[in-house]
C-alpha cells in the first residue's frame, strides 16, 4: 500500500504526462450521466504517516492522497466528465479527529454538511487528509477513520455520485494481521480474541489490525469479518440461531431458548438480530415466525447465504 501511495505522490508532484494517476479517484460519468469513480480500490484503508505541522494546523498524521482525477480514456462504466463540469464534494460523514484540508490550507472540513471545490472536466486536485493529534486521545478512535463524500456537478449537467467512502489508518499494518507477523494466518484469530477481551491493553497497531470491519472500534462486530478474512469460516446467516446455515422453525425455538432458557448463543451473536435493529429480544423470534409463516419481510443480509453484514 505504501508503495502505491508513494508512487501517487511522486506523479502528482512531478506533473507526469500519465492521463490518470495511480492512487487517485478517477471521476467520470456513466451512460446515464451520473458521476462515478473507477480509480483506486477503496476497500483497503490508506495509511496516514506521521506528519510535520501543516502550517498553523498542527502535526499528527497526514497525506494528500488519494487525489481527485478525471477519466481520460473511457473505461468499463465510465466516460469522461461533461465538458461543462464544475465539480465539488459534500461531506456526508466524517470520523471525529479526521479532517480534510484544502490544497492551499485555507479551508478545514471536519464534519457532515461541509463541502469543498474540486474543479472542471480536466480535474486533478489533491486535498489533504489529516488526523490531528489533540483529537487522537481515546483508543476507540485509534483504529480507523472514514469520510463519506458525495461528488456533485454544480453545472447541473451530471447527477451526483453514489456515496464514496474513504478509510484511513495511522498505523502501517495489514488489516487482520493482529499478531503483526506480516501475514494472515489462523494465529491472528487467537491474537484478535486477546485484543477483543481488553482493547485498551493492546497496542495501537494491534487495534488497527483487529478492526476488520473498519468502523474504528474493536468489538464483536469484527469477529465475523476476521473469520472470513482468515478463511476460517463463511460467516453466518441472519436468523440462524442454531448455526446449521439454514433458517426454519428450529431457529425461532432456539432464540426463545437463548432468551428464556439459558441456552448458549451462536458464535456470531449478530445472527440473532433477525430484524436488524441492533439488539436481540423477543421481537427477533416473532420476526422469524412472521417471515416463515405469515409472508413477513425476510431478514436482511447476510441472508439466505452465509456472509458478514
Amino acid at each position: 500500500m505504501r508503495q502505491l501511495l508513494t508512487l501517487s505522490l511522486f506523479v502528482a508532484l512531478t506533473g507526469s504526462a500519465f492521463g490518470q494517476h495511480p492512487g487517485d479517484l478517477w471521476l467520470g460519468q456513466n451512460s446515464q450521466g451520473q458521476i462515478v469513480n473507477v480509480g483506486v480500490d477503496l476497500a483497503s484503508p490508506f495509511y496516514l504517516p506521521p506528519s510535520a505541522p501543516l502550517g498553523p494546523l498542527g502535526g499528527g498524521w497526514a497525506l494528500n492522497n488519494p487525489g481527485f482525477d478525471h477519466v481520460v480514456v473511457p473505461t468499463a462504466g465510465a466516460l469522461p466528465l461533461a465538458p461543462a463540469a464544475s465539480l465539488s464534494f459534500n461531506v456526508l460523514s466524517m470520523t471525529p479527529g479526521l479532517r480534510m484540508i484544502s490544497p492551499n490550507l485555507s479551508a478545514v472540513l471536519t464534519s457532515a454538511g461541509q463541502s469543498g471545490s474540486l474543479g472542471g472536466s480536466d480535474l486533478h486536485v489533491h486535498w489533504h487528509f489529516h488526523v490531528h493529534s489533540p483529537d487522537h486521545a481515546n483508543y476507540e478512535d485509534h483504529a480507523h477513520y472514514q469520510c463519506t463524500l458525495e461528488i456533485v456537478d454544480n453545472s447541473g449537467t451530471m447527477t451526483a455520485s453514489e456515496p464514496i467512502t474513504l478509510y484511513f489508518q495511522t498505523e502501517d499494518v495489514l488489516v487482520g494481521d493482529v499478531d503483526l507477523d506480516g501475514s494472515l494466518t489462523p494465529s491472528d484469530l487467537t491474537a484478535f480474541y486477546a485484543v477483543l477481551a481488553d482493547p485498551s491493553a493492546a497496542t495501537a497497531a494491534e487495534r488497527v489490525a483487529a478492526d476488520v470491519n473498519l468502523d474504528g472500534q474493536v468489538d464483536q462486530q469484527d469477529l465475523c469479518p476476521i473469520t472470513v478474512l482468515l478463511q476460517l469460516g463463511d460467516g453466518f446467516v441472519r436468523g440462524d440461531a442454531n448455526e446449521d446455515l439454514t433458517v426454519n422453525i428450529a431457529d425461532a425455538i432456539s432464540m426463545l431458548g437463548i432468551l428464556f432458557g439459558g441456552e448458549a448463543s451462536p458464535t456470531f451473536e449478530t445472527a440473532l438480530d433477525a430484524n436488524s435493529d441492533t439488539q436481540f429480544n423477543i421481537a427477533d423470534p416473532v420476526f422469524m415466525l412472521s417471515y416463515l409463516f405469515s409472508a413477513g419481510s425476510q431478514p436482511a443480509a447476510p441472508f439466505p447465504t452465509a456472509g458478514c453484514p
